[in-house]
């Protein structure tokens, strides 16, 4: 009935525009009114699998149960709220069967099922799986091909709140299991989203982009695998000029023959603010085919491991003239453990040069001869081994791993700066106007010039350090934070770990808390505060 009426008012008003007026006062009034009548037409749908109603999808009383059937009646500019649970692309052993997404159909999970604004939801309380695991459950080799398809798409759409989950296909031309994205004009942002142990034989073990504009945000990979053409994580095919970008994201734990974390072909690819570690593969993490830009920024890259002595943790191949940055980059204990002795740089720059700013390279392998970047000109930068314009000395990072731990989870430590470290103020502000947050999305300029590396200096509380802060300090010797000017003693404090998860949450009766987790980095948050950053290494 919506598609009906939506033509009817569409053929009113054009047939109004052709008997009346040519001006441009007319043609604006008919488009903005036909705007305001698409809107007025649009419907949002409701999924909870927990639901008892009528199952019509029109609230949260009455929600659908399946996010298939959701899918199916949704139209143009309509979009989809999906309740904590765990949705399936189907209820049989078809693996060919997936969520197709929608043109203009946004999507959206986290929510409890009572939320009337999405800036209600809670994530971490409402986890919302989207699972291939049709078949025997824990059986990969049942599971679903391809969890989500988001093709031909020629406006926006957004994917926000999900944990995409299982999806599996070793079949020689297996792609894209989590995710296959093909042939979209329009803008694709993807919000907020976890892709764990997803797998494809061919490429992209959790997605597969083609001729694709996407921009993520806090999103993570997670354990993705793949093998042939590589992509653990991601595999962006070299037909097409897509352009990625990646926001607040970490890839973790993925394994491949080529580019464990990306392997990259196409227009512009821009990483601020990501994560990667733990990342396994016999040739490369980061594998850049070609791009005609390439931006890294406020990232960390440690403890990732490559295993053929002609691999290289970053690998860039894109032409001679195109733009190739690296800002405030931490390189740490990435390793290489071929028995023949590595023989390729740790960043391997084919062609022109990588410019790089402000970065930290240290404690990675060194190649049989020595060598530790290849064509790659440095500016204001803390280098082991030395170059020119580059600083050789020790970061002091607060709490690293090291190097023959590779590979390891940057989740229990930190290389944030130590007060005595010469990477405090020896950047250079020029390099970072367009990059002003650190890795943590403080504010990178804290003491009028900038640092080296990812993480800026002030953005870390020191241990057993009340000067940066007069509310609060963290005394590690007794595993206490202490809270001297805290207003309300009632106050909702909750901690989380690195990668984001919510490890403890309580409400505080006085001014102490005592803690009581493992080593390593947490962020606390009270209320709806800043968050604020301690390392407990006891």
């Amino acid at each position: 009935y919506k598609t009906i009426a939506l033509f009817i008012y569409f053929y009113n008003f054009v047939a109004l525009f052709i008997l009346k007026s040519y001006t441009m006062k007319i043609k604006i009034t008919i488009v903005i009114t036909f705007a305001c009548i698409i809107n007025a037409f649009s419907t949002r749908y409701y999924v909870n699998s927990n639901a008892t109603g009528t199952n019509n999808g029109l609230n949260w009383q009455n929600a659908f149960t399946d996010l298939q059937s959701a899918l199916s009646v949704a139209i143009f500019n309509d979009e989809i709220w999906v309740a904590s649970g765990v949705y399936k692309p189907t209820s049989s052993n078809n693996r060919d069967i997936s969520f197709v997404m929608k043109n203009t159909v946004n999507v959206y999970g986290g929510f409890n099922g009572t939320e009337t604004a999405i800036e209600q939801r809670n994530l971490v309380s409402n986890p919302t799986t989207l699972s291939g695991d049709i078949g025997q459950l824990g059986d990969n080799t049942d599971n679903s091909k391809k969890i989500i398809k988001i093709l031909n798409f020629t406006s926006n759409f957004v994917l926000d709140g999900f944990r995409i989950v299982s999806g599996y296909d070793w079949s020689e031309t297996g792609r894209g299991a989590a995710i296959y994205c093909v042939n979209n004009t329009g803008q694709i942002t993807i919000n907020n989203c976890i892709f764990f142990n997803n797998a494809s034989y061919h490429s992209g073990g959790a997605m597969l982009i083609k001729t694709s504009n996407i921009t993520f945000n806090h999103c993570n990979f997670l354990y993705n695998s793949s093998y042939n053409y590589g992509g653990g994580a991601i595999y962006c095919a070299n037909v097409s000029n897509s352009n990625l970008y990646f926001y607040d994201t970490k890839f973790i734990g993925n394994t491949s023959r080529r580019g464990a974390a990306i392997n990259f072909s196409g227009h512009i690819i821009n990483f601020d603010r990501n994560i990667f570690s733990s990342n396994t593969s016999s040739s490369s993490i980061i594998y850049i085919g070609d791009a005609t830009e390439f931006v890294m920024s406020n990232s960390l890259v440690a403890g990732n491991l490559v295993t053929d002595n002609s691999s290289s943790i970053l690998t860039c191949y894109a032409s001679r003239n195109n733009v190739k940055k690296l800002i405030n980059v931490t390189f740490a204990h990435n390793n290489n453990n071929s028995s023949l002795g590595p023989y390729y740089e740790m960043i391997y720059n084919a062609n022109g040069s990588i410019n790089m700013y402000n970065s930290i390279i240290y404690g990675n392998y060194l190649t049989n001869v020595g060598r530790i970047l290849n064509k790659v000109a440095t500016f204001n930068c803390i280098i082991q081994g030395g170059l020119s314009n580059g600083l050789d000395a020790n970061p002091n990072f607060i709490n690293p791993s090291n190097l023959n731990s590779a590979p390891f989870d940057v989740s229990n430590f930190d290389y944030g700066l130590s007060a005595n470290s010469p990477a405090i103020n020896y950047g250079d502000n020029t390099y970072v106007a367009q990059y002003n947050s650190d890795l943590f999305n403080n504010v990178r300029i804290q003491n009028n010039v900038v640092d080296c590396g990812a993480i800026e200096s002030n953005s870390t509380l020191s241990v057993d350090n009340d000067k940066l802060d007069t509310n609060y300090y963290f005394n590690n010797a007794t595993n206490v934070i202490i809270f001297k000017n805290l207003e309300n003693k009632n106050s909702t404090i909750s901690i989380f770990d690195i990668m984001g998860r919510l490890r403890y949450k309580t409400v505080l009766k006085g001014n102490k808390l005592a803690l009581n987790l493992q080593k390593g980095v947490y962020f606390y948050k009270i209320n709806n505060a800043k968050s604020n950053k301690i390392l407990i290494y006891k």
